[in-house]
């Protein structure tokens, strides 16, 4: 019986094993890795998924609008597919994008193409306007102070990416050195690509990508895989 235990045990270490550990890189600058702590370390891992992400969920894009600097007699435009909503500016911050909110999904047009919601990034106060699309078509969304001092930035998903991923050797007696790893170029076309790549021999990755019309992620998972 206690090898029927023993067994069951070794299974389930490996099973646990096979369930990837995510990182995401820190950096998606469209640079060249160039230090010995740039991307995600490989933890002597033979296999690893990478992901390209555009989009934080594939079936809509998605903006995410807040203020650098905020001032209480600002007026606002967020312009959506060309079309303009107006925003008063409220006391707050929390008050002004509850009040932008509330006109998005108010209007007869920009309400149609995205759906607009009032969250807090950070805490528990409202600081961050979100507009996710109500079909998976791409839209274009812009922002604008039409009035005072105010800052008001939008980053949006993207619509594509192009890149390449580099690796960092291990057990080299010499400095190491970033190298492209074979075959590893190629445009993004869809909103998020997952795939696999043998990393077998390398301490580290990172993946060198430029993303087109908004903002992007990079992640890998390590684990065991036949």
């Amino acid at each position: 019986m206690s090898g029927i235990f023993a067994l069951l045990n070794k299974l389930g270490i490996l099973s646990a094993a096979r369930r990837l550990d995510w990182r995401e890189q820190a950096s998606t600058a469209d640079v060249a890795p160039s230090s010995e702590t740039d991307g995600v370390p490989l933890e002597q891992t033979l296999f690893a998924q990478f992901e390209v992400l555009c989009r934080e969920q594939p079936a809509y894009r998605t903006t995410r609008i807040t203020f650098s600097s905020f001032d209480a007699a600002s007026d606002y435009d967020v312009i959506v597919n060309g079309n303009t909503v107006a925003i008063v500016d409220g006391l707050n911050i929390a008050a002004t994008i509850q009040a932008a909110a509330n006109a998005i999904n108010a209007d007869g047009t920009v309400g149609a193409i995205v759906a607009a919601s009032a969250e807090a990034r950070n805490g528990a106060t409202l600081d961050t306007l979100v507009l996710r699309g109500l079909a998976e078509a791409d839209y274009t969304c812009t922002v604008a102070t039409t009035s005072g001092t105010g800052v008001i930035t939008a980053d949006l998903d993207a619509t594509g990416a192009v890149g390449k991923f580099f690796s960092l050797p291990s057990g080299l007696n010499s400095e190491p050195i970033w190298a492209v790893i074979p075959d590893s170029e190629f445009t993004v076309t869809t909103a998020n690509v997952r795939d696999r790549m043998r990393v077998a021999g390398a301490e580290r990755i990172y993946g060198r990508f430029a993303f087109t019309g908004g903002s992007g992620r990079i992640r890998f998972g390590l684990g065991i895989e036949e």
